[in-house]
């Protein structure tokens, strides 16, 4: 009897060890609905901030930060590092109302300045790398601007400082056909020899043109910027001097643009000619010599979408875009020491 105990017990122990081949099955099914990192950043916001610099409105939102630089400039980041030079001209696209604000290929990485931030009815910001939509400037997120609202309340605010800082804007429409949207900002700046002093301008209209639809917008923005120069870290008595008095940065842009729309059967049709300048001189104060930098765009294009809604539960949307763009570059020598230049 202990033998058969004991037998019974070794094959029982010996049948645990032996390896067992298990069968798993793993099924999914193709999810085809996208879904994007997107926030909004609303209009009662905007108005509330009313910003000075971009980074007051950005940093707000989760995954944002705009580093700030000296005047308006920045860096953006979308979930991303902080990019600097060519590397962040690629990265991040700037769009108004669904159109870049600079053609394919140019860019600039403090071009958040081109646009009228305080006149915008909305910012929606994508962040990370997305849809192949909006091409090869966006791989680390897109900012689209909506602009202002032509039946929004007229307003007009004022802020002024102890250091003569002044700060105001202005909308006024009129019978929802047009709205005019003004921006003026004055900045002494806190370091020797800085600040800024920048003007914007948004012109919106909507009328019809026979079965057309037609919204025009016209954008205008000027910069006249005395940057102050970079200081060595950990030293707090340099904090409020400047050791470049003579760099400036002085840029102007235009953008003019009419979205033509037309529903007809189950056909939606969208128009949109535009037009775009931009030009900016400025002291490349962080490079020996200091060189003088002018540069320029001209760029216009046509843009067309339609949409067939004719599928039930599905829209097919089918667009093309015709775009043409001029560049200038220049970059001088600057007599400002006797430093090599290129």
């Amino acid at each position: 009897m202990p033998f058969v105990f004991f037998s019974l017990l070794f094959f029982s122990s010996f049948s645990f060890l032996t390896e067992t081949n298990e069968e798993l099955t793993v099924s999914t099914n193709q999810n085809w609905n996208f879904k994007p990192s997107l926030e909004t950043i609303s209009s009662d916001e905007i108005s509330f901030l009313n910003v000075t610099h971009n980074k007051e409105l950005f940093n707000s939102s989760a995954g944002s930060w705009i580093s700030r630089g000296s005047g308006q400039e920045s860096l953006i980041s979308l979930r991303s590092p902080v990019l600097t030079g060519s590397g962040a001209c690629g990265s991040f696209l700037i769009l108004e109302d669904g159109l870049p604000i600079r053609p394919a290929g140019f860019c600039n990485v403090n071009n958040l300045f081109e646009v009228s931030t305080n006149l915008a009815s909305k910012v929606e910001i994508l962040k990370g790398p997305s849809s192949a939509r909006f091409g090869g400037n966006a791989l680390h997120g897109a900012i689209n601007f909506q602009s202002l609202e032509i039946d929004a309340n007229n307003y007009l605010k004022t802020e002024v400082n102890d250091d003569e800082s002044f700060k105001a804007s202005f909308q006024y429409q009129e019978a929802t056909n047009w709205s005019l949207g003004i921006a003026l900002d004055r900045d002494q700046g806190f370091r020797d020899s800085s600040g800024f002093d920048q003007q914007k301008l948004a012109f919106k209209s909507k009328n019809n043109i026979k079965n057309w639809q037609a919204t025009t917008l016209l954008n205008l923005t000027n910069l006249n910027q005395e940057t102050a120069g970079y200081i060595s870290s950990y030293k707090s008595s340099l904090r409020l001097t400047n050791v470049n008095p003579e760099a400036y940065r002085d840029a102007k842009s235009l953008r003019l643009n009419t979205l033509l729309t037309q529903i007809k059967d189950n056909f939606e049709f969208q128009l949109r000619p535009y037009l775009r300048h931009s030009k900016m001189d400025f002291i490349q104060h962080y490079l020996p010599g200091k060189p003088l930098e002018k540069n320029s765009q001209t760029s216009s294009g046509l843009n067309f979408l339609m949409d067939v809604k004719s599928f039930p539960n599905h829209k097919l949307s089918f667009g093309i875009n015709f775009e043409m763009a001029n560049s200038i570059r220049r970059i001088s020598g600057k007599q400002t020491n006797n430093q090599f230049s290129f």
